[in-house]
């Protein structure tokens, strides 16, 4: 195998080329060439774990739920350690209103990463669902005070207040 500077192999080079052409396609909105160009991907690289996501989330688009559900859960055991395959598991997961497996998903996701916005987000959304207003509250409470300017999350807390 051809070597260039420190472990860098051509391989990783073409996949890394490879997925930012996937990317690229998914930016520009060409659901269909990326279902088609991630497959193949997916055939030499089957637990490339960004691919699988990118596949899942142009699923998603395109109205395939259990399609997109079967790529985030094969992602999530590919890469258990990820919080980011666990909240877009859970993304699907509460789309399909599957709201206690959702909830453990973000439990999962936020367990790794006790600040990430986007789980923050879901889990305060499920619990609001499942009618934990406090804990919901208490989330929502956390993700603002990362991410102070969210207008959407004032709006959210809002609305809690009315309940």
């Amino acid at each position: 195998m051809m070597r260039f500077d420190g472990d860098i192999s051509l391989m990783a080079l073409q996949q890394h080329y490879s997925f930012h052409q996937l990317n690229a396609l998914f930016q520009r909105g060409n659901v269909g060439a990326i279902a088609e160009q991630s497959q193949l991907f997916l055939k030499n690289n089957p637990k490339n774990v960004n691919v699988m996501s990118l596949l899942g989330v142009a699923c998603v688009r395109t109205r395939q739920f259990e399609k997109a559900k079967s790529y985030f859960e094969m992602a999530t055991k590919i890469a258990p350690k990820n919080p980011s395959v666990w909240n877009n598991f859970g993304n699907i997961l509460t789309d399909q209103g599957e709201i206690n497996l959702a909830r453990s998903s973000y439990e999962k996701a936020l367990h790794l990463n006790p600040d990430y916005p986007d789980a923050l987000n879901g889990f305060g959304n499920v619990l609001m669902n499942l009618g934990q207003i406090q804990d919901a509250v208490q989330s929502y409470q956390k993700l603002l005070a990362i991410n102070l300017f969210s207008f959407f999350l004032n709006f959210q807390l809002l609305i809690v207040d009315t309940i």
